[in-house]
C-alpha cells in the first residue's frame, strides 16, 4: 500500500483521480480500484481484474502450500471478463514452481505465449551500486546470483513432494491416545516466547512403521515455563520421564524441564540431520503422521541445499518456519524401530 500511494501521490495526474483510500485499496475515478490483496486463491474468486500483478511469485510456496498453482488457475477467469493482463513480478529462487515452469516454456522462444524479461538488478536499478553486488557474490554467490543476478538458484531442491506428506496422513486423525502397550518418545522445539512456535511431538513404533500420536504448537507470544509445564503434562500420559530436544538456550531449558519433573536430553542430531534420516522412511512407507495443516505444509515446503562437501543442509525457506515439522522429525526419528510389547512404568 505504501508503495501505491506514493506512487500516486508522486504524479499530479493520478494524484488528482483519487477519490477514496482504505487501508488495503485506492478507488480511483471511473470505478478503477488499486487492490492490495492476500495471496490466497479463495479471496481472488467472484472478482474481474484488468491487471493483476503477481509480486514475488517465485516466494509463494512458503509453508509449502503451492498457492502460486492455485492463485493463478483462479485468477484466470477473473482476467478473462476484462482479456487482463497477468504480470509475475520475482527475484528468482528454486526451479519448480509457477515463475519456472513459465520461464522454462517461454524464454527466448519466438514463439513463446508469454513474454519473459531477465535482467540483472543493475540493469533495472542503474543507481544501485556495483560494489554491494559484488561483495554479496563473494559473501554467497549461489544466494546473491538469485538476488541479484537474476537466476534460478541450482544449489536448492524441494526436500520432499506434498503429495508424499499426505499420502502419509490418515483421514480424520488427529491424535492418538495413549496405549500400555506401546512404548514412546518425545521431541522438543523450544523457544523463547517471541520469534519462534514452541512445539513438541510423541511417537512410538509398530515394528517398522513410526507413527506419530501427538503434536503440539504453541505460538508466540507466551511464557516459556508455562509452555514447559503444558508440555510435560503430555509428557506424563504418555509415561514418558523424559524428552529430547535442540540445544536452545543450553541450561535453561534443562532447568525448566528438570523442575517440572522431567529429564531434558540434547538430540546429537540437528535438525538437518533429523530431516534426512527421516526422509527414506516417508518414501518408504514406514510414517503414519496426523492430520494437521502446518505439519504437513511445513514438511512440504522444506529446502534441500547441496553444499560441496559431506550431506546436504535441509532447512525451511527464508522467512519460513518449521518449529513443528523438526519436533514430528524428532520424535519419529528417534522412536527404537523394534516390534513387540513395552511395558513401562507408570506415574
Amino acid at each position: 500500500m505504501r508503495y501505491m500511494t506514493g506512487g500516486l501521490e508522486a504524479s499530479p495526474v493520478l494524484r488528482g483521480m483519487v477519490e477514496r483510500v482504505t487501508t488495503e485499496s485506492v478507488e480511483l475515478a471511473g470505478g478503477v480500484e488499486l487492490a492490495v490483496m492476500t495471496a490466497s486463491h479463495r479471496s481472488i474468486r467472484g472478482r474481474s481484474f484488468a491487471v493483476l500483478i503477481a509480486d514475488e511469485l517465485a516466494h509463494w510456496q512458503a509453508e509449502g502450500m503451492s498457492p502460486d498453482v492455485e492463485i493463478l488457475r483462479a485468477a484466470e477467469p477473473a482476467l478473462s471478463l476484462t482479456n487482463g493482463l497477468l504480470l509475475g513480478i520475482s527475484t528468482p529462487h528454486r526451479r519448480d514452481g509457477v515463475l519456472y515452469s513459465r520461464y522454462r516454456r517461454n524464454w527466448g522462444r519466438d514463439d513463446a505465449q508469454a513474454l519473459v524479461i531477465q535482467a540483472p538488478s543493475t540493469t533495472m536499478n542503474p543507481r544501485l551500486p556495483h560494489s554491494l553486488v559484488d561483495d554479496a557474490l563473494a559473501e554467497d554467490e549461489p544466494a546473491a546470483r538469485s538476488e541479484y543476478l537474476a537466476q534460478f538458484r541450482d544449489d536448492l531442491a524441494s526436500f520432499v513432494d506434498r503429495t508424499l506428506v499426505e499420502s502419509l496422513v490418515p483421514p480424520d486423525v488427529t491424535e492418538r491416545p495413549p496405549e500400555q502397550r506401546h512404548r514412546y518418545r518425545a521431541f522438543v522445539d523450544v523457544s523463547g516466547g517471541r520469534g519462534d512456535a514452541f512445539t513438541w511431538a510423541i511417537a512410538h513404533n509398530e515394528g517398522q512403521t513410526s507413527v506419530l500420536d501427538l503434536v503440539r504448537e504453541v505460538r508466540p507470544p507466551f511464557n516459556p515455563t508455562e509452555v514447559v509445564s503444558q508440555c510435560v503434562e503430555d509428557v506424563r500420559r504418555y509415561r514418558l520421564r523424559e524428552v529430547t530436544g535442540d540445544r536452545y538456550a543450553g541450561e535453561w531449558v534443562t532447568e525448566a524441564f528438570r523442575d517440572a519433573g522431567v529429564k531434558y536430553q540434547a538430540s546429537e542430531k540437528n535438525r538437518s540431520e533429523l530431516y534426512l534420516d527421516l526422509l527414506p522412511a516417508m518414501t518408504a512407507g514406514q510414517i503414519e503422521l496426523l492430520e494437521h495443516d502446518r505439519l504437513v505444509a511445513q514438511l512440504a515446503a522444506l529446502e534441500r541445499r547441496t553444499r560441496s562437501g559431506g550431506r546436504d543442509i535441509v532447512d525451511h525457506p527464508r522467512h519460513g518456519a518449521d518449529d513443528v515439522a523438526n519436533a514430528v522429525a524428532g520424535a519419529l526419528v528417534a522412536a527404537p524401530r523394534t516390534s513387540g510389547i513395552h511395558k513401562l512404568n507408570t506415574w
